[in-house]
């Protein structure tokens, strides 16, 4: 029973990468990207799980990239959930539509008081 599980988990960990690999590919990912967004956000975790169940000794070769992965995000996710729970958010004070640019916008933000007395601005 144990084998058939092992192969099962193998079989699906493989399969959701190969998804992952097909949906990486230039023309996808530029033609489809919402796919392709879609693809590794939901397939990622269920990739790596069933690899963990496949082989469990995988986890020592995911551990130094989740560890990297989440010292590099929970920062400045933690800053931006605050700002905006407790500064109620980043004001935008107006946006313009910047002509023959493909859709490009030029965003203005209201500036934090504080901020300006720390980088002298004027």
């Amino acid at each position: 029973c144990y084998e058939l599980f092992r192969n099962l988990t193998g079989f699906l960990a493989t399969a959701a990468f190969v998804l992952i690999g097909i949906t990486s590919l230039n023309s996808i990912r530029r033609n489809h990207y919402k796919l392709f967004y879609i693809c590794h956000i939901s397939l990622a975790p269920f990739a790596y799980l069933f690899l963990c169940l496949h082989y469990y000794k995988s986890i020592l070769y995911l551990c130094p990239s989740i560890l990297y992965y989440l010292a590099c995000t929970v920062p400045v996710n933690s800053q931006a959930l605050s700002s905006y729970f407790l500064n109620n958010g980043t004001r935008l004070l107006r946006f313009h539509h910047i002509p023959n640019s493909n859709g490009c916008v030029e965003l203005v933000f209201s500036l934090d008081p504080d901020c300006e007395e720390a980088c002298n601005i004027s």
